[in-house]
């Protein structure tokens, strides 16, 4: 009976150990699922998917380091290029563009390029529209009033003028899976996600 009673004993102490070991062993894994997940996005954190499927950073320049110019309504831009001619964007211009848009929320992820959107011959198509019509991103627009031909800025655009103000608006990303579109609308159809834009723009024609 005492033999009985010792390996009793002792197999419920082993399986109490077994147990701790096991509550020890989930605590630590939902300590590190939960770390993983509240960590921040940016550089070190878990890149989001759509980061990685869509894009990549913007690139950094030697004037990234310089103050954007905040305009009242919300719209910043920083001027990498003056450009030359008597002609400046403005109000009832016709202007033709080379630009790059790209998702801040996503770090930087890119929905657009004219490099990207080809023609027949399979060149570049740049942007053309008219200041103050209606066809483009208002906020966009306002962002290049004051531009010269050949000019470089790079553009912020707040989400209130940006798609906000029509989904319509140029520029209008390539559709189908994996382009810029997809990128788009991951952040448009989120509303806890921020639409905040960033355009790289230059001149080439003014009207």
């Amino acid at each position: 009976r005492t033999v009985s009673a010792v390996a009793s004993l002792h197999c419920s102490v082993e399986g109490e150990r077994n147990e701790v070991s096991r509550r020890v062993l989930l605590r630590t894994a939902l300590s590190t699922t939960a770390a993983a997940v509240v960590q921040p996005f940016g550089s070190n954190a878990i890149a989001d998917k759509t980061v990685t499927k869509f894009s990549t950073q913007a690139p950094p320049t030697d004037k990234d380091s310089e103050p954007f110019t905040q305009l009242p309504s919300g719209v910043s831009f920083r001027e990498y290029k003056g450009g030359a001619g008597d002609g400046t964007v403005a109000q009832g211009s016709r202007v033709t563009i080379e630009l790059v848009g790209r998702l801040l929320n996503l770090n930087g992820v890119k929905f657009f390029s004219t490099k990207e959107k080809t023609d027949e011959f399979g060149e570049g198509k740049p942007l053309t529209f008219t200041i103050g019509a209606g066809e483009a991103l208002p906020g966009l627009e306002e962002g290049i009033v004051g531009m010269k031909k050949g000019a470089i800025r790079k553009v912020i655009v707040p989400p209130a003028l940006g798609y906000a103000a029509g989904t319509g608006l140029l520029p209008q990303p390539t559709e189908g899976p994996g382009q810029g579109r997809a990128a788009l609308d991951s952040v448009l159809k989120n509303p806890r996600r921020d639409a905040t834009l960033l355009f790289e723009v230059k001149v080439e024609r003014i009207k």
